[in-house]
C-alpha cells in the first residue's frame, strides 16, 4: 500500500490591504517627517556655525603660539635673536632674524608670512616692552618680555596668547567674550 502525504501551504502573513501590496508610508507621513527634520536643523545650524568659528579662532591662537615657540627654539639653536611680528590690520604674522645689526626675513619657508583667517582679528593686548616696532624680541636664550596677543572671532570667541612674566612660557587662554576696544 502506498501512502501519499499531502502538504498544504498556507499564507501566514498578515492581510495586505490595497490589493495585496505591502503597505508603506503615505506621502503625508513623509512630508511630516521632513518638516520635523527641517525645524530641528533650523534650530541646530546656528549653534554649529558658532562652534566652527570658535574652533577657527582657537586654531589661529594655536598657530600664533606655535610660531612663537618655533622662533624660541631657533633662537636657542642658532644663538641669535629673532622677532615675532604681528600686523593686526592685515591679519598677518611673521618672523625676522638678526643678521649683523639688522633684522631680516629668514630664508626658511617655516618663517614666511602667515595670514590669519579672515574671521579672526588679532592685536597686541599687552605689547612687548621697549620695541618701537611692536615686535616680540626673542633673545638667544629663548627668553622674551611679557606680552599678550588677543585673538577675537567674528562671533565673539576670545583667545589670548600670553606670557605674563619673562620666566613663564607663552600659552593659550580662552576667555569670555568682552566688550574691550
Amino acid at each position: 500500500m502506498r501512502s501519499t502525504a499531502s502538504i498544504t501551504l498556507r499564507d501566514t502573513s498578515p492581510a495586505r490591504p490595497h490589493g495585496g501590496r505591502p503597505r508603506g508610508f503615505s506621502l503625508l507621513e513623509l512630508v511630516a517627517v521632513l518638516v520635523i527634520v527641517a525645524v530641528v536643523m533650523g534650530m541646530v545650524a546656528p549653534s554649529l556655525r558658532g562652534f566652527a568659528q570658535g574652533q577657527q579662532t582657537a586654531q589661529a591662537a594655536r598657530q600664533v603660539l606655535a610660531t612663537i615657540q618655533w622662533a624660541q627654539q631657533r633662537a636657542i639653536a642658532e644663538g641669535r635673536p629673532w622677532r615675532f611680528h604681528l600686523d593686526g590690520q592685515r591679519g598677518e604674522l611673521w618672523l625676522t632674524v638678526q643678521e649683523g645689526a639688522a633684522f631680516v626675513d629668514p630664508a626658511r619657508s617655516e618663517a614666511r608670512r602667515t595670514a590669519l583667517p579672515t574671521q579672526v582679528s588679532a592685536r597686541w593686548q599687552t605689547p612687548p616692552v621697549g620695541d618701537a616696532e611692536h615686535a616680540l624680541l626673542i633673545e638667544p636664550s629663548g627668553r622674551t618680555e611679557p606680552a599678550t596677543i588677543r585673538l577675537t572671532g567674528r562671533l565673539g570667541a576670545v583667545y589670548l596668547v600670553t606670557s605674563p612674566a619673562a620666566d613663564q612660557p607663552f600659552h593659550v587662554v580662552q576667555t569670555q567674550a568682552e566688550n574691550q576696544p
